[in-house]
This record gives structure tokens, sequence and C-alpha cells, in this order.
């Protein structure tokens, strides 16, 4: 669209330089006298033609500016846009603030509409990201793949530590990239995330006319197209060395940055679609049968941490994250973002749900 939009522009540019040279020319002529009827009305029918002419010029690249260009953004508009707008989340001058009790030590929560921040508790200090880091794994993955391409499973998932999560996958699994995104979200299964890592950097790779490389290579290659995807949306303050999250020297985030990235993903339906689900059973090209539940509790109707307007987003665990989710939720008609980092188990879905509470006291 945009070539289209660049070629009329140029065309009726080029139009409107001929049209005020002739302009131009007859201005000059008139100066000089002529006796000639004939010679001074087609003077004029000319002239009268070069004013229409601009006239029409001037109407088409205005309209062209307010129902082309000017809405014209960036990045795509569906759903599953390859590039998603940068985000500035604001942090002065709130008009509607919450005031929780939280045990989490760096929170923040912002209402997606207004996109307003409602609070937030040192949202900007550096912490480990833990396995909400394959939100931004798989916002990359999209970026580069499409749901339906089939993936084998190779040596890559030997990368995991010992005690990670996983999906349970094993060396040759066939399965699709939706379902490899399925093994990573719900379950958190740094397997999966390993093998999205290793297949979709081989991409990027060979789209660089790269074919010599090794598994190390190809998972780097992708690590480096995370921060790329980061940095893009304005999550600027956080650096990742791995597809998992799983704890690692060098890697950090921040609750800030976490909730631009998750708000990145409410535009990708593939990615709404898996996170809003408490399970999902799938049949990989391999023919094995599987499924999936959600580690997030609030989504879980038989969990005590349930909350019926949850729909994602993502839990993380470790050594220096604590227990974290990220939880997106809709209450009395508005969607807030949920960011809780660096808790215990049990407090980050009680100090969730003291969010919530605040939340629907709200409007």
């Amino acid at each position: 669209m945009k070539i289209f939009y660049s070629i009329i522009i140029v065309f009726t540019s080029m139009w409107l330089a001929w049209n005020l040279f002739l302009v131009y020319t007859i201005h000059r002529l008139n100066k000089k006298p002529t006796k000639s009827k004939r010679v001074r009305e087609k003077r004029k029918k000319r002239a009268r033609f070069a004013w229409i002419n601009i006239f029409i010029v001037v109407l088409t690249v205005g309209f062209i500016c307010v129902t082309g260009r000017g809405k014209e953004t960036d990045y795509p508009t569906n759903t599953d846009s390859t590039q998603t707008p940068s985000v500035s989340l604001e942090t002065s001058d709130y008009t509607t603030t919450i005031t929780p009790a939280l045990e989490a030590k760096n929170v923040l929560v912002y209402d997606v509409e207004k996109a307003q921040i409602l609070y937030e508790k040192n949202s900007e200090e550096n912490i480990s990201p833990a396995s909400t880091t394959k939100l931004l794994t798989a916002l990359t993955v999209l970026k580069h793949c499409s749901t339906d391409e089939v993936v084998t499973v190779g040596t890559e998932i030997y990368n995991i530590a010992s005690d990670a999560s996983t999906a349970f996958l094993t060396e040759g699994d066939v399965l699709s990239v939706k379902d490899l995104l399925i093994a990573m979200l719900l379950p958190s299964g740094n397997d999966a995330a390993y093998v999205l890592a290793k297949y979709t950097g081989s991409k990027i790779l060979n789209e660089s006319n790269i074919y010599d490389y090794t598994d190390a290579n190809a998972i780097g290659t992708f690590v480096e197209e995370m921060n790329f995807t980061a940095d893009s949306l304005g999550a600027t303050s956080s650096f990742f060395t791995t597809p998992d999250g799983y704890e690692a020297e060098g890697q950090y985030t921040t609750a800030k940055d976490l909730t631009i990235i998750t708000n990145a993903c409410l535009s990708n339906q593939t990615i709404m679609d898996i996170v809003s689900k408490s399970s999902i059973y799938c049949t990989w090209e391999n023919g094995k049968e599987v499924t999936y539940h959600n580690t997030n509790e609030l989504l879980n109707p038989e969990s005590t941490y349930y909350y019926s307007g949850v729909f994602g987003m993502k839990t993380g665990y470790g050594d220096s994250a604590g227990a974290c989710i990220i939880s997106v939720v809709n209450i009395n008609g508005s969607n807030y973002i949920c960011t809780v980092m660096n808790s215990n188990d049990d407090a980050r879905w009680t100090d969730t749900l003291a969010i919530y509470k605040e939340l629907e006291n709200i409007n």
C-alpha cells in the first residue's frame, strides 16, 4: 500500500509542477500585448485548464493524506502481526489509583484501554524474568514462523536444566509450531522453548544464506532476535540470554518491561488463544496425543484462586525470581495487566486477587 500511495504522490507532484509551470508561462506571455483575440482566448482557456488541474491535484493529495497515509502505521494491523508498536507506560499523573497490600516485591498494574498505570511497586528494578520470558519467546517465534510449520525435535532439548519444567518432548517427536507454543506456554515447557528457539534461529540464519551452524549458533541467533524484539517494543531495560527464562548470569528484566511485552501479546490472537485456556488437547504430526494443563491457577475452575474474568497470561518461578504471575483480566468491562513478580507460591495468587478486588471498586 505504501508503494501505491508513493506512486500516486510522485505522479501528482509531477502533474502539479507542470501546471504551475504552465500558469507561470501564460503569465509571462500575457505581459506581452497581442492584438489577436484568438490568441488571448487561447491563453485564458489554457490558464483556466491549468488552475483546474492544480485544484484537482491539491484535492487528490489531501484525500490521500487523510484516507491513506494518514491512517497508515509502521506495523501490520492483523492479530498475528510480525511487528508490534512500542508502548510507553507513563508513571505519573494517575487519574485513578489503587492501594493493595501486597507481599510481592515487584508489581505493576496497567489499565489497557486507558493506557494508564494504576499501581506500581519497584516496577523498574532489575529482576530475573523466569518463565515469563516465554511470552517474548512466543512473540519472536511468530515474527518468523507460521503456526502450521512442522518441526522435528532434536538434541536441543538437552540444553535445559535438570530441574527445569518440561512438556515431556522426546527426540524425534514431530509437531507443529502451534503445538510447540502450547507446550511452552501452558505447562511452561523449557524443552519446547529450546525447540522453538533452534528452529526459528535456523530459519533466521538460512534467510541470511548461512547454512553451516551448530544448535548453539541457531539458539544464540534466536536470543539475539528476542532482544531485538524487546527493544522494538520499548522494553529497553531488559536483557535476555535464554529462550526459556531459566536463571542465567546477565539475564534481567523489570516488571514494567514485562508489562510492555504482555501488552504486545494482547494483539496476537495465536498467543491469546493458547494462554486463555486452562487445558488443551493436541494430536501431533507423529500421532502422539497429549493434554497440557495451564500452570495459571487463576484460569483453573477447580482452583481456590480461580477468577472468572482472567484470560491469560504466564507464570514463572526461580530461585532469584521467586514465584511470578502476569495475568490479564477483564473487570467491569475494562482490561488490565497485573504483573506480580518476586513473590512466593501462595502470595502471587492472593496478591493478584487483592489487586482484582481493588479494581472491582474503581468502576
